[in-house]
């Protein structure tokens, strides 16, 4: 008679951040949803896959869903601030083998959450449809409008020299 042979998975899973993507902008104060894929060929099947949007500081549990031995993940960033992040993500597997995260995806959140800051204008003008507006008012958006255009191409200019 053959003894029963056991196998053991010794492969990490692998996962990777399919959006955003590296360099890419995203909007303070506006839920924002991470996704990715990845697979484990050692047999096992996917247990979690986590998230760190502090360079692999912190880790929180992302919702994922296998099948076979590939797996998806997402995860809503719930109102970011400003500032740049480097966004990392690892996965373990039943047989807990947990896989050495990569370089991650570097991002830039822009602008400011929780309404206007002191720094820029608040609106001259209600929100009405355009049509309903006089002259002014179209105006006065125009220039707002402008002033944070000039904010961003600004913070756009910052990032790239930080970049050099």
């Amino acid at each position: 008679a053959y003894a029963a042979r056991k196998t053991l998975d010794t492969s990490k899973p692998s996962s990777k951040i399919t959006s955003p993507t590296a360099g890419a902008t995203i909007s303070a104060g506006q839920n924002y949803v991470i996704s990715g894929t990845g697979s484990d060929t050692g047999g096992s099947t996917v247990n979690n896959v986590e998230i760190s949007l502090d360079d692999g500081k912190t880790w929180s549990l992302t919702k994922s869903t296998a099948s076979g031995s590939y797996f998806n993940w997402d995860y809503t960033w719930q109102n970011p601030t400003a500032g740049e992040y480097t966004i990392k993500v690892r996965a373990t597997d039943s047989a807990g083998n947990t896989e050495s995260p990569s370089a991650g995806v570097k991002v830039t959140v822009t602008g400011t959450s929780g309404g206007t800051s002191a720094s820029t204008p608040a609106s001259t003008t209600s929100e009405k449809p355009i049509s309903q507006m006089t002259t002014q008012e179209i105006q006065a958006k125009i220039i707002e409008l402008q002033q944070k255009v000039i904010v961003l191409i600004q913070e756009l200019i910052k990032l790239l020299r930080a970049q050099l």
